[in-house]
């Protein structure tokens, strides 16, 4: 052993035998169906508008609900658009072209109804509403009277309160 140096162990064991002749490959057994590669299969179309109609129509009753019913036309414009894209999202799907996101298809039609629905419904009132402040005088006095609490300042919270108490009155 020389002095400060490291050798490599002594090998154990047989090693190769160089002299055999190789054997002869067996040959692979038969795979049905096509071989795996380096590619990866075909995706399946996307169905964007089934997407676009779910989103649509989420955001019109969201809209609707957040804003106390004052974005009646926008909603109503999120709330037809939400149906019609979910519909053609639908279409694709019953032609074979796509099977991807048939329950968001679906989803967005039917709550697209429900809030085009709701949306015409708060359109309506708020109509009736202006069209009875304007044809009534105590109502339009009662409403100005409201206003002039507020400081010239109709927040968005004071005018539906002044609203409800207006239905309120028209019930009654």
């Amino acid at each position: 052993m020389s002095s400060g140096g490291f050798l490599p162990p002594e090998p154990g064991g047989q090693g190769p035998d160089l002299t055999a002749t190789p054997r002869a490959a067996e040959p692979l057994p038969a795979q049905a169906g096509p071989q795996p590669g380096w590619g990866h299969a075909p995706a399946e179309p996307d169905n964007g508008p089934a997407v676009i109609g779910f989103a649509f129509s989420i955001s019109s009753i969201g809209l609707l609900v957040l804003s106390v019913s004052f974005s009646t036309v926008v909603s109503l414009g999120l709330g037809i658009a939400g149906i019609v894209m979910s519909r053609k999202g639908r279409r694709l799907i019953g032609e074979g072209h796509t099977a991807k996101h048939k329950d968001l298809a679906a989803a967005g039609f039917w709550v697209g109804i429900v809030s085009t629905v709701l949306s015409a419904l708060a359109t309506l009132f708020w109509i009736a509403l202006a069209i009875y402040i304007a044809v009534d005088e105590s109502a339009r006095q009662g409403f100005e009277d409201g206003l002039e609490k507020s400081h010239g300042d109709p927040g968005l919270l004071h005018v539906a309160a002044l609203s409800v108490r207006l239905l309120g009155a028209v019930l009654s």
